[in-house]
């Protein structure tokens, strides 16, 4: 079997103390210089290099290769891609955007309907991605390739630990972040919920130098939150309103730019803090920080599961029914304007690769998870860390650390897991640094003043003519003005509220450039 691999001036020559000379692509989030290490290790088979990759403390995608020999693997939540293609005997592997003029329609549909594609499903027609903790493994000695994970998210809810160390496990991850990376100090996106503000009140317990930036709409609850938690804390917020002034931002050549960049046909690039950040870029040298993201503790932590959908009331049809067309309201429908058969096309896919084999109600909720880990998470949420890595920053994503992933994953009971049960009550107990109970969690949502009076005497005026007929006008006429990011603004407003098919968010917007761009 011959290999194919491109982007080779990317990759380096080593050899290792065995004496055999291997081709090897290595990049971390951090941007540390491992090779040396490599130069070290001992790859004689298999077992060794699973060895290794179990090893890292970070986010990679780490091959090693040779004519005879290869081997990759992505982190376990696959933030770095590698995508590959099994044919004709031959194995072909790209660590940029393929050179392909082949599309897969079924999966650009996706995209356009909920911004990702399904399990390891690209655009490209025949290529694959690797999914999060997966490896590939090829011996041309024994001629067989083989695919296979060296992590697996498995989420349980039987099992409940009476000895818990979750404290010692975020204290041992903080304090690494800030010891590995001693010559940097760090910015971290703070908001008004939990996992930001977790992230910042341990990186100051461990005595981190850091800033924060929030950001969002004039008059966001955020900005007021962020400002008491700094206060209290003695650390710099920077405070950025994406207004009409900075959305401007998204017009420019960059945005453009950005929005190809790195492009592996699993998502549109998921553009984040893009704005605030190249806004904040005036103000900071970004060669002295490290970006700290919080995402995402809801998830892992219980914040996601469907449990207000389905219940063990229900017949085991009835729940899988309730399911089914839950995920089609959250996760495929950026746009109402779905062709016909799409959703079911998308359903029958779905259930293929994750549900076939549910035979009960914890079978669906486990199924569900991974579902939404695979994609939503791992191509979308975790693809913002793209924004970081295009405007020059290193990063690190303390709340997706393999031992917190497996903490959530087999030391608690479905009930503790249920709307963060566990987590919440943990933080308010603990009340690090006394950001906790003195600072509000995640208050009512906040409007400026003058969106404020206007939306209150339309919503008055609604509440004779129904509720259902009040949100359509609020995502027509409002929503245009509560898009934290901004990006929205890309459309004037008069443009915006003409359009046909109401967009769901300013994903919707991005979701259709990138269909549009590939659609045959």
């Amino acid at each position: 079997m011959k290999i194919f691999v491109d982007l080779k001036e990317k990759t380096k020559i080593l050899t290792l103390k065995n004496g055999v000379k291997y081709f090897v692509l290595y990049e971390r989030s951090d941007h540390k210089n491992l090779l040396d290490i490599l130069k070290l290790a001992n790859f004689s088979n298999k077992s060794d290099l699973i060895k290794f990759v179990r090893n890292q403390d970070g986010f990679f995608r780490f091959a090693l290769w040779n004519n005879n020999f290869f081997f990759a693997s992505v982190d376990q939540v696959a933030s770095k891609s590698i995508l590959y293609k099994k044919e004709n005997n031959n194995l072909y592997v790209y660590f940029d955007t393929p050179n392909e003029n082949k599309f897969n329609q079924a999966s650009l549909k996706d995209i356009l309907y909920s911004g990702y594609t399904l399990k390891n499903e690209t655009i490209f027609k025949d290529i694959k991605s690797m999914l999060p903790g997966e490896c590939i493994y090829l011996d041309n000695k024994k001629k067989k390739i083989s695919n296979f994970k060296w992590y697996h998210f498995n989420p349980k809810y039987k099992v409940k630990i009476k000895e818990r160390n979750f404290d010692e496990i975020l204290n041992n991850i903080f304090n690494n972040i800030k010891l590995n990376n001693s010559n940097k100090n760090f910015l971290i996106p703070l908001s008004a919920g939990f996992d930001s503000r977790l992230v910042v009140s341990l990186m100051k317990s461990f005595g981190a130098n850091f800033e924060t930036f929030t950001y969002g709409f004039k008059g966001q609850r955020d900005f007021k939150i962020a400002e008491e938690i700094c206060r209290k804390l003695d650390v710099k917020n920077h405070k950025i309103i994406m207004n009409s002034l900075n959305s401007r931002v998204y017009s420019q050549q960059k945005f453009k730019k950005f929005l190809n960049y790195k492009n592996f046909g699993i998502s549109a690039n998921n553009f984040g803090d893009f704005g605030p950040l190249s806004i904040l870029d005036k103000k900071i040298n970004k060669n002295e920080y490290m970006i700290l993201n919080g995402q995402s503790g809801d998830f892992l932590t219980g914040g996601h599961l469907p449990t207000n959908v389905i219940t063990t009331k229900n017949s085991f049809k009835k729940n899988k029914f309730l399911l089914f067309k839950f995920i089609l309201k959250k996760h495929y429908a950026l746009w109402d304007n779905h062709e016909a058969n799409c959703k079911s096309d998308y359903l029958e896919r779905v259930n293929k690769y994750y549900f076939k084999n549910c035979k009960n109600y914890f079978d669906l909720l486990k199924s569900y998870e991974i579902y939404e880990f695979e994609n939503r998470q791992s191509k979308w949420v975790i693809g913002q860390q793209k924004v970081y890595e295009f405007l020059g920053y290193t990063w690190d994503l303390p709340l997706w650390k393999t031992s917190i992933m497996k903490f959530f994953e087999n030391n608690l009971v479905l009930n503790e897991k249920i709307n963060q049960k566990y987590y919440k009550s943990f933080l308010i107990k603990k009340n690090y640094l006394d950001v906790w109970t003195s600072v509000p969690i995640n208050p009512k949502l906040t409007f400026p003043l003058t969106l404020y009076s206007i939306r209150l005497f339309f919503k008055t005026l609604f509440f004779f003519i129904g509720k259902n007929k009040w949100y359509i006008f609020h995502k027509r006429f409002f929503d245009y003005f509560l898009d934290p990011t901004g990006v929205i603004k890309i459309l004037k407003y008069k443009n915006f509220i003409k359009l046909i098919t109401i967009p769901r968010n300013s994903v919707s917007i991005i979701s259709k450039k990138y269909f549009d761009k590939y659609k045959n």
